[in-house]
């Protein structure tokens, strides 16, 4: 456990100075994310873009603290391939906040990313013998988990807190698992991500960008993978798989029902708009900051019982699901006050 102490400061502290020289380096240069250009957008003024570019040097800072950590022979090949994977995408990302490539251009390179970390043997099983379904499955997951965390990233403060809550409390299933690897690297994410914050909480002076988005999603989806999460001794516990699930729940499920809104709004999959669960608060009359103090709130709730999911048979985690329904539907209520449909 105290690895994941140990990459969580390392994290912050490197990831907090980083953010600091990041947003007064990207101001001088004026790269700036404007406001009014796109429909999600609702800041007053010009905020700096390469908080992705803090994120990754506190995590990276962080892995050189507890490379000791870091896993050898075939796992650790899996764990440098989720690492190369979310290198490329934080470079894509960089070059799509300086030009804005289009959706589909993003989306193909994203696709050639996750099949060859796939191809490094990153993959889910569900225990089931077939490689056809192992593909499948893992691209889902990781192409859904890690465009959820961009689109999630409409309001200050939302994206960098849910992730950072989603990974620590991942950081601690794994940890009390036993697998100290997985732990620390999750924790070194979440403490990135947390240094990030000191300049994103409203009002944000520095804001992810896609290249912070979309590789911190990224390296979410790639490390709920690789660790197991059920325990063999316990009749059962093989719906502990699903931790991932509770910890990343608040993002999984507002993008899938903002897609399901678009879709039968024929609106398109990929443009920007306010229906987002952060918007419909926003509509409610709450604050910046309770924007983002609701979200954490609602990730947390959702997350805690994935701690306890692996210790439970299949009766414990049926109830911990049927609570994390209620969590989700009463997202739901709150959203549909806010004007959702």
């Amino acid at each position: 456990m105290s690895g994941v102490f140990t990459a969580f400061l390392a994290a912050l502290v490197t990831g907090g100075l980083a953010a600091i020289v990041t947003a007064r380096l990207a101001r001088a240069a004026g790269f700036l994310d404007h406001p009014g250009t796109e429909a999600h957008k609702s800041q007053e003024r010009p905020v700096a873009l390469g908080g992705g570019v803090a994120v990754a040097v506190g995590f990276a800072a962080a892995l050189a603290v507890i490379r000791w950590k870091l896993p050898q022979g075939a796992d650790g090949v899996r764990f440098f391939a989720v690492f190369c994977g979310a290198g490329a995408l934080l470079l894509i990302g960089i070059i799509d906040d300086l030009r804005r490539l289009g959706s589909l251009v993003k989306f193909v390179i994203q696709a050639m990313v996750f099949m060859a970390v796939i191809g490094a043997g990153v993959r889910i099983t569900l225990f089931v013998p077939s490689a056809a379904f192992s593909v499948i499955v893992t691209f889902l997951w990781m192409a859904g988990l890690t465009n959820a965390f961009n689109l999630i990233d409409n309001h200050d403060g939302v994206a960098g807190g849910v992730g950072a809550i989603g990974t620590f409390m991942l950081a601690l299933v794994c940890a009390s698992g036993g697998d100290a690897g997985s732990a620390a690297v999750l924790a070194a994410l979440s403490g990135g991500l947390a240094g990030f914050l000191l300049l994103n909480f409203p009002p944000a002076r520095l804001y992810l960008g896609d290249a912070g988005s979309l590789s911190a999603g990224f390296l979410m989806a790639g490390m709920s993978i690789i660790p197991s999460f059920y325990r063999e001794d316990i009749p059962g516990s093989h719906l502990a798989v699903l931790a991932p699930v509770f910890v990343f729940a608040v993002p999984l499920f507002d993008t899938t029902r903002v897609i399901l809104v678009r879709l039968r709004a024929g609106a398109g999959l990929f443009e920007a708009d306010n229906r987002h669960f952060s918007h419909r608060l926003r509509q409610l009359g709450v604050s910046g900051r309770g924007v983002a103090g609701v979200n954490y709130l609602f990730a947390l709730v959702a997350a805690a019982p994935a701690i306890v999911l692996r210790e439970t048979g299949i009766q414990g985690a049926l109830i911990l699901l049927a609570q994390l329904a209620g969590v989700l539907l009463l997202i739901l209520i709150i959203e549909r006050a806010g004007g959702g449909k």
